[in-house]
Formats: structure tokens, sequence, C-alpha cells
């Protein structure tokens, strides 16, 4: 085995000094990826003319280089979280266990650009011109060289030019596209990994070790050496592989790594978006972790039309030849004068520069074996590219594709691409989708290589963005929206934020006892038809002050006029209207209840109250109030419809708890398509619950999650419709985060005032994050891809319908960015437990749910629980666990 070389001289900030003949500097940079997939032709066309608007100016020599950098998600698993303390053990085992799931694939991708910051004229010529003019020209640097006579010092003066060239290459490319400078440790280890792929570099630091005498700069050797200290390379262990040996601390570690290079790109000129974006090719097809280095060097149009003639010339000889031979031309030759005809079409159109490029593909593995494998996998992906195995030239491919490495050794494979080609590579894309920090929420990508995090709280948190991280669940029954709600619910309740689930189907009673780390936190509420609830939902009975309490009046009188259903009634409004604010405005001596608006209406009606109509009004007054009171009264004692009307008896439902699960028996009971009495008073007791969730979600203090299930049960009404419009909205002005789980297009249909087809305007304007599952018809389809935001072509209509792509727990997502893309999310394999206790279909899950927990619905064994803990008897106000429980019998007592 050789012993490495080091081609370094030092160092420092996001700069590597190299010296080849003379001292060479290359700036480090990471590109910001965009996501790259659903996106609209116009937009990708886009991406390329904004990336080739930068590389058709650039003048620069340098490489896009693609690695794979280590993750651990830990931290941005953790960031933003204010646990209480009491969930903060459950929280911390969470965090493991979505962190231990991530880190099955132990990487992510990172793009990086390394640009020499001097210019090149793209002309062989101009350059042998301008290296002998400077020799003449600043004899110094040669004098300052000489005295340095180390070969890790700089001259400072030269240092000096080298950072200002910098920041005009920064000032440049920033113009076109999104990049950071990196830090000197990122430097650091970006060399490093270099001679050991594979292994992650070690004790890198932040320290700077350059020494400034004044004159000169001197690097450590021990620094600058670190990559290639004790690194030998064996370049005949296996043919076209090379094996290293590193030696640590604690032991020799060794490894293989290969290099491929493209020798021909797809013939004609490849598909954009597809076969150029090799970056993006390599992340989303390659199950393993690949290096992609695409080298540059920019060539003056004069040149390229120099060797284009002459190749012309020599083919038009060769293709004469033949012609006299009376033999056919042959095929390479007529392809040889077909590109040299387009291209010659290229160079009259444009002075933009070509680029002589090199494109190079490094795998590693622990046996050769590992490496071989490896390599078959990126053949298949890359299969429409000629790629070749230099078996001989791999330790020169290694010296040629290290971050900075000025001077190019040995044979390469050589590509001429233009502007638009070298764009159309898009270092830039990726399959990034979700938030920089949240917890996991599934994996995207076509091997489901990359995590997808997600932060509703994002909107609330970016101060330059005014918006919310709600949430719309859509999807047809069965593929897991309620799962997917509970889900975020759940994370966003472990991360400090106080929730309010509506549970119509009462499917979540039991999670203060599947989850126990949820019991001093969660009051579950059941009303039902009894005067224990008798008026709990009353808007009314929440007033505390009619100047800040207009909109719980207002949704007062809106559930008043949808039971008189009498709509657009103007008599029945005004009747409504006097008798609600007549009551509200004795706020500050009586409560307000709906009971009151039924007593004041009755003392009208008996003469013992008057009201200032115009005596022209007074029958048709009359006659409204009497419809309206004989109504009320009728449904303030019986039915669902009493959960509306307060009596001064009861408190509205308790929301002091961090989480409070509520729930309705016998809300979904039927459908919801009649007009029958049964089915308006239903709907109606939705509304009282809407408006309960958007007075919840009205609070700036801490951040609140509502989570509303089957609200499609209430959105083909106006007035249902109006109150989730009003629920949003308070969710976005607030920065809380709304959860609706609906079935399809038609539950969108919130505003029949909106200019939007299948009127969803609110729910795009207030709803950041969208999720979709599979969706069975395809007018449905082509709606859900209008939601998403991307183009109805046929191949993303029969996406959403795929059983196969979107089977259960694969959902189609539109983050807070609007970038759209497929997620698969298995709660089975990061969280068993919490799969088990969100899972209402499996009947094996639900079996044993009912063996070990059902005897806690009981209103007996509560009481008991309760006595023993020394806390309040459930049923009561503040309970700790349970409000107004259904009462189940005993097996025994059900047999008497």
């Amino acid at each position: 085995m050789a012993k490495l070389e080091s081609p370094l001289v030092l160092k420092r900030d996001n700069l590597i000094v190299t010296k080849a003949g003379r001292y060479h500097a290359a700036a480090c940079y990471e590109l910001e990826p965009i996501h790259f997939d659903f996106k609209k032709m116009d937009d990708y066309q886009l991406f390329l003319s904004q990336f080739q608007q930068a590389i058709s100016k650039m003048y620069y020599s340098g490489m896009f280089l693609m690695a794979p950098t280590p993750y651990d998600p830990v931290d941005d698993l953790m960031k933003g979280a204010k646990t209480p303390e009491v969930l903060q053990e459950s929280f911390l085992h969470g965090v493991q266990r979505m962190a231990a799931h991530i880190r099955q694939i132990p990487y992510k991708y990172r793009m990086y650009m390394i640009i020499f910051v001097e210019q090149e004229s793209g002309s062989a010529f101009k350059e042998i011109a301008k290296t002998i003019a400077e020799t003449f020209r600043d004899l110094s640097k040669k004098t300052q060289h000489a005295l340095g006579g180390e070969p890790f010092t700089l001259a400072k003066s030269e240092w000096e030019g080298f950072k200002e060239k910098e920041e005009q290459v920064f000032t440049f490319f920033n113009r076109f596209i999104s990049l950071r400078r990196l830090r000197q440790i990122e430097v650091d280890w970006l060399v490093s990994r270099c001679a050991m792929r594979g292994i992650d570099p070690a004790r890198l630091s932040n320290e700077d070790y350059i020494e400034d005498s004044g004159e000169l700069l001197s690097a450590s050797p021990v620094e600058v050496m670190k990559a290639f200290t004790d690194v030998a390379l064996d370049k005949k262990a296996v043919p076209g592989m090379l094996r290293f040996e590193k030696g640590f601390p604690e032991g020799v570690k060794s490894g293989y790594f290969s290099f491929m290079c493209v020798s021909r790109l797809p013939k004609g000129m490849g598909t954009y978006p597809g076969d150029t974006t090799i970056f993006k090719v390599i992340q989303e097809l390659v199950p393993c972790p690949v290096e992609v280095c695409v080298q540059f060097q920019p060539i003056s149009p004069e040149d390229v039309r120099w060797k284009l003639n002459t190749s012309r010339y020599l083919s038009r000889g060769k293709a004469g030849k033949e012609m006299q031979r009376k033999q056919e031309v042959s095929k390479k030759t007529r392809e040889v004068l077909g590109e040299s005809r387009a291209l010659q079409e290229y160079l009259d159109e444009t002075e933009h520069p070509m680029f002589k490029t090199t494109i190079t593909i490094c795998t590693w593995g622990e046996t050769p074996e590992q490496v071989v494998s490896n390599r078959e996998e990126i053949s298949k992906a890359l299969r429409n590219y000629e790629l070749q195995v230099p078996v001989l030239q791999q330790k020169q491919l290694f010296y040629n594709t290290l971050p900075g490495f000025p001077k190019k050794t040995g044979y390469q494979y050589f590509l001429r691409l233009t502007t638009e080609w070298l764009a159309a590579t898009m270092p830039i894309a990726s399959t990034k989708l979700g938030d920089p920090y949240g917890f996991l929420i599934g994996y995207t990508g076509l091997q489901e290589l990359y995590p997808v995090l997600l932060n509703p709280r994002r909107g609330s948190e970016d101060s330059r963005r005014a918006s919310t991280g709600s949430c719309l669940i859509q999807g047809a029954p069965g593929g897991g929206k309620s799962v997917l709600g509970n889900y975020i619910v759940h994370q966003e309740l472990m991360r400090g934020a106080k929730a309010l689930i509506f549970d119509p189907k009462n499917e979540r009673w039991h999670w203060p006892y599947e989850l126990p780390y949820l019991h001093p936190v969660t009051n579950v509420v059941t009303l039902k038809e009894s005067i224990d609830d008798q008026g709990k939902l009353d808007p009314l009975a929440r007033v505390r002050n009619q100047i800040t309490d207009t909109t719980a009046i207002a949704s007062a009188k809106e559930i008043i006029n949808y039971m008189a259903n009498r709509r657009n009634d103007s008599i029945y409004e005004k009747v409504i209207d006097h008798v609600v604010n007549e009551v509200v405005e004795e706020s500050n001596r009586i409560q307000p209840n709906m009971m009151r608006v039924v007593e004041k209406m009755h003392d009208y009606l008996e003469g013992r109250a008057r009201w200032d109509f115009h005596p022209s009004l007074k029958d048709k007054i009359d006659y409204a109030a009497a419809d309206i009171h004989s109504t009320l009264k009728m449904r303030s004692r019986s039915g669902l419809s009493r959960l509306l009307f307060n009596d001064g008896t009861n408190q509205p439902v308790d929301l002091s708890k961090q989480l409070t699960i509520l729930q309705v028996q016998g809300l979904l009971s039927g459908t919801n398509q009649d007009e029958s009495t049964d089915t308006r008073i239903r709907k109606v007791v939705f509304m009282a619950v809407l408006d309960l969730a958007r007075e919840f979600a009205d609070e700036e203090i801490g951040y609140r999650t509502v989570f509303i299930d089957e609200a499609y049960f209430i959105t083909d009404d106006k007035e249902g419709a109006s109150m989730l419009r009003i629920l949003l909205r308070t969710g976005r002005s607030k920065r809380n985060n709304v959860i609706l789980c609906l079935h399809n297009a038609r539950d969108l249909n919130l505003d029949e005032d909106s200019s939007e087809e299948d009127g969803g305007g609110e729910v795009r304007s207030n709803v950041t994050n969208r999720f979709l599952y599979r969706l069975d018809d395809r007018a449905e389809a082509i709606k859900g891809c209008d939601l998403l935001g991307i183009p109805a072509v046929k191949s993303n209509v029969e996406l959403l319908r795929d059983r196969t792509v979107m089977g259960s727990g694969s959902f189609m997502m539109r983050d807070f960015n609007g970038n759209v893309g497929l997620v698969r999310f298995n709660l089975q394999q990061v969280d068993p437990a919490l799969y088990r206790c969100f899972n209402t279909s499996d009947p094996e899950i639900l079996r044993i749910r009912e063996e070990k927990f059902g005897h806690f619905r009981t209103m007996r064994t509560q009481e008991e629980i309760a006595k023993l803990q020394g806390q309040q008897v459930p049923g009561q106000i503040g309970g700790p666990s349970m409000q107004s429980q259904p009462q189940i019998k005993p097996p025994a007592q059900a047999q008497q």
C-alpha cells in the first residue's frame, strides 16, 4: 500500500488553498435544495432557466458534489418542543423510537458546490498567456513563496486576494441560487472523508489552526494532513477498486471504494426532467450511499468552433472516401456529422460557454462484493447513460475528485456540455419534503429513504409568513385518516400543545388507559340525552362580555335560526336578534344562556314584556315569536338538542385539561343526507361543537390544536359550513392548528360565493398542510390534484386512484412550502403502542382492548377508581378522567 500525498496547503473559513505550480483557492458552499416532484412543466422550465442563467455567465471552474452525510435526527425531533414535566419521560421515549427508526438510513444527501475563485477565459491559449503575464507582472509573489519555504505557508497578500475573489464569487451566485458558505469544520469533514469513504471522520475541531505572522499564514501540518495521515490506498487489491486502511486509536479500519465514469450521455438530448437530473435519479433509485461529482471547466465558443470545424472536416473526409469506394457511410460517421451540425446551430445562436465536464460516481462498502452490488444498482438507475469502471485509473480519479484539487492527472472521460445540459443536471433537485424539524410523519422517495418531518407550529414560529399549520385529511374510508389525525394531535400534545378532539364516533375513550401517561392530562367528556348534561354546549353560557364575545353571540343566533328552520326570513332573524341581544345585555347581572332566550320570548307572548318594533310588523313579529318559542321550548327538554339549553344548573364543557376528548352519543346515528327533524337536531349540536372549538382556538396564550373528526357531516349545510369557515379563520388568525377530517371534495364546499369551482377557497387559504389518501372516483381524483396544487394529468389522477400505490398508510402530502410528494407511514413499525391505541378497524386489537379496558367505561368502576385516588367522582366538572361516561351494565346485571 502507498501512503497518500496531500495536495493541500491550508484550509481556512470556506476556502481550500492548494498548490500546483502556483497557488489556487477553492471556495466551498452548500446549495439549498428545491423539491422537484409533481411540479407543473412551467415550473420545471423556470428552474432550468434560472439555473442556466447563472451557468451561462459563469467563467469559473469547479464541481457540483452530492455527498451522503451522517444524520442523527434527535435534535430535529426535539427542537421547538415545550413538553410539560408530566409528559417529559414519555416524550423522550417517543423521540428515541422515531430516531431509531430513522437511523436505519443513517445518512441524508447534501449538495455542495466547490468553485475556484479565479475566473477562466475558457480559452487554453488565453490561460497560457495570462499565466506568463502574471509571472512577469508580479515577481513579488515568487519572492514571497520562496521566503515561506514550507509546504504549508501562504503569503498574507495572496490570502487577502483570494478572500476578495471569494466575495465576488459568492455575490455572483447568490443572485441566482440559494447557497451558504461552509464553516471550517465542515470543509475539514468534506476533505477528510475522501480518504476513507464509508467511515465518518472523528474528532474534528472548530479551532483555527492557522498562525498569522503578519506576512505569512502558516498551517499546522498535522491538521492539514489529517485526512491522509496513516491512510494507505491499495490499487491492486481488487481490480477497479481501491482498498484503504486507516489507523484509529481503537485499531485499524479498512474498506473498499470504486469510481465509475460517465463516458456517454443519454442518446439525443435526454429528457428533462428525467434522465438529465442525474443527482435526483441517484437519490431516488439507488438504495445505498453514493457520491456524485460533476466537474466542469468553461470552454470559450471560439475554441469549440475550432475543434468542431476540425472534427467536421475529418468526418466529411472519411464520408467522402467511403462514398468513393461505393460504400454506405457508417452509422458512427453520420452521428458525428449530425451532432456537429446541431452543435454548430447552438453556437451560432449563443455566446455562452460550453463546459469540459467529467461525471464521476463513487460507491463503497466493507467488502468487494458489496461494492460490486452497489455498482449494479447504479447501472440500473442510470441505464440510459454509458458507464465505465476505469480499472487502472482509480487512484487518479481519487485525487481528481478531491474538493479543491486544481490539476487533473491522467486520462479523463471528458464530456462537452452546453450550458443548458449542465444546468439540466439540476444539482439542486431533491425529494425534500416536510419541515426542517418536528416529528416523523413518514418517508418519501421511490425507495422510501427520506424521512418527512411535520411541525404544525411552523406558521406561528415563522415571522416572515402569516400562516398556520392547520391540516386537511381527505380520502376514502379505511385509508387511515383518523389514525393520522390522532397521531398528529398526540405528537403536538407531547410537544406542549393544548388539544381538543371532537370524537363523534366514541373511538378514543380508551386513550387514558391504553396510554397511561395521558391519564393525568386528559379529560374525556361524553355528552348524552340527559339532564346531567343539560346545556353544556350552550354558546351563550360561555359569554362573559358582550363586546369581546361577539362571535359566540352570533353563533347562538345562527343556531336558533337553524332550529327555527326559516332560512333567509328577515322577520324571524329580527326576532332572534332582538331577544338574544336582550339576554346578553343583562350579562352584568345574570349569566346569559339559551333558556333565558326561551323565557324572554314567553314573557313577550304573555304580555309581560314589550319589543320596540313598528306597529305594522306586530302580527308578523307575534307569529314568528310564537313559532320560535314553541320550537325552542320543545327542543330544550328532550333529545340531543337539550345540550344547547343551559338553565344555570350545569357548567359548560370543561376545557382546562391539556387534552379534552369530546364525545356526543348518537350524533352520527343515521345519515346526514335527509332533511328530517332528527338530522337537523344532530347537525345543530354539531354546530354548537364547532363554536366550542372556535372558542378553544381563539386563544393566543400557548399553542392549541383542534381535531374535528367526521367534519363531512356538517359541510353540506350553509350554517354549518359558515361555522367551519369561522373556525378555520380563527385558527389562522391566532396561528393555532385546526385539523379537519373529510371524505371527498364535496365536503370542501364551504363557500357558495367562492370563485373556486368546488367552493374550496376557504380551505386553500386557511389550511397549509394537506394529506390526501386514496380517492376511488376519477372526478374526485381530479379535484384532489387541484387541492394539492399539482397538474391533473393522467399520471397524477391515476396515482391517486391506485390501490397498490395508495394503500393503507400511504398518502399524498402538500407541505408548508407547497411541495407535494408521496409519503408512506408505517406507524406499527415506528411505535407499536400508538398503532394499537389508534387502530379502530382490526378486530383482534378491538377484542383485546375491550377485554383489558372495557370495564373502565362503566360509571361504577370510574367512581371506585376516583375514590381510591382521592379525586373527584367522574361526572363532576373537572374530573381527572371522564365526564358523564355512558353507563354500561356488567354482564351479570345484563343477564338479570
